[in-house]
């Protein structure tokens, strides 16, 4: 090898003497192939990371580790767990690492994997927190009511527990809602054609109750009390009963047709009059001819047939005058016949009699007697009457007028 400087060429023929120095405890590294330097020639001290090199059962100490001797950062992962003393550390977890350091007193320590967090709610890698990972009994710090940074409570929410709430709700710490400030609109919703109340047997939460459960709890109406109206049980010819009960409609009773007949009213009766008088008018004569009257009464009446019950005849009469009283005698035929073809009424007609009283009567004044009752039989079509004013009875004559004759049942 050859140098130049300004004394001249220097020829050099022997390698430098650091040759012998590479590699060498206090020399100079060297570099291998790929031009790094040799791990050997490297210091523990920088060379740093954890190489698992194998497995140990730690339970049986296999292999057994404190007779090796490691390079450092050389590890065995533990595949079964033990209580094998190493270095003095005996609880060993399935996973845990037996590491080995050059510079550590007895070498071996150990990395507690065991203790590594795996995931947290089952989230892994970068995580973060999300609303519903803690209940209010996880959460181990409070709010602090006062913003003075004196404790180890977390700030920044003043008086959040203890606040004077208003409004609907009020009161501090042991809240209210206030009376009548609870809206429809903020009650729970209840599906449609329901009522809030309570069926179910004694105290309790409030119901949604259907119809059928409403209309249970509310009374049913009576003679006395108000009230809904009992179920029909059906049909078209039930009613409702003042008693507050269904029941089927009495059957219609028939009742005697309207007959009043007076001076000049006829009401479609076939009448025909036979008298002294005009009319009706002094029909009650002392003397003479006898006043008489037919009458002929269909019993057809709304529909209904003669039922053949009793008939009271009842006649309608006034005085005009003052009289010395006594009775006033009357003969009254009567006939029930089938067909309402003219008929005469005296043939194989009942015969009767029947007074009238006119002691004490004032003048001017309507009274209404009943002379007699007839009974027919069912079905029969009309009622033929003669009424005829017997003579005498010791009254003065022409007292009295007949103002008309009544039917009742």
């Amino acid at each position: 090898m050859t140098y130049t400087s300004k004394f001249g060429n220097m020829q050099v023929t022997d390698e430098p003497t650091y040759k012998s120095e590479k590699g060498q405890p206090n020399g100079i590294s060297s570099l291998d192939g790929s031009g790094t330097i040799p791990l050997a020639q490297i210091p523990n001290s920088i060379k740093g990371g954890i190489k698992v090199i194998g497995f140990w059962d730690a339970s049986t100490n296999t292999p057994d580790l404190s007779a090796l001797t490691l390079l450092q950062g050389q590890a065995y992962q533990v595949s079964v767990a033990g209580n094998t003393n190493l270095n003095g550390t005996t609880n060993w977890k399935q996973f845990d690492l037996a590491v080995w350091d050059d510079v550590l007193a007895g070498n071996w320590f150990k990395i507690d994997n065991t203790d590594a967090v795996i995931s947290v709610f089952g989230r892994t890698g970068a995580i973060t927190s999300q609303n519903g990972d803690y209940t209010a009994s996880q959460v181990t710090n409070a709010f602090d009511k006062v913003a003075d940074d004196t404790d180890d409570i977390i700030e920044g929410i003043v008086n959040r527990f203890n606040a004077n709430h208003t409004g609907e709700v009020t009161g501090s710490g042991a809240l209210t809602i206030t009376a009548n400030a609870v809206t429809n609109g903020k009650l729970a919703q209840v599906p449609t054609a329901t009522f809030k109340g309570r069926a179910t047997a004694l105290t309790g939460n409030v119901e949604d109750l259907t119809p059928a459960q409403a209309t249970a709890l509310l009374d049913q109406f009576t003679s006395l009390l108000k009230g809904i109206v009992p179920a029909s049980g059906g049909g078209i010819v039930n009613f409702l009963r003042a008693d507050g009960t269904w029941a089927s409609p009495p059957s219609p009773i028939w009742q005697p047709p309207t007959v009043e007949i007076g001076a000049g009213i006829n009401n479609g009766i076939n009448t025909s009059v036979n008298t002294a008088g005009a009319g009706f008018n002094k029909w009650f004569t002392g003397t003479g001819t006898a006043g008489k009257i037919l009458f002929n009464i269909p019993l057809f009446n709304n529909g209904l047939n003669y039922d053949g019950s009793g008939i009271r005849l009842n006649i309608l009469w006034q005085l005009f005058s003052a009289n010395g009283g006594g009775n006033v005698p009357f003969q009254v035929t009567y006939k029930f016949v089938k067909s309402n073809g003219t008929v005469n009424a005296e043939s194989g007609a009942t015969v009767s009699t029947a007074t009238i009283n006119v002691t004490g009567r004032t003048p001017d004044r309507l009274f209404k007697d009943e002379l007699l009752i007839f009974n027919g039989t069912a079905g029969d079509s009309m009622l033929m009457i003669t009424l005829q004013r017997n003579t005498g009875g010791g009254l003065n004559s022409n007292i009295a007028d007949l103002i008309g004759i009544q039917l009742n049942r």
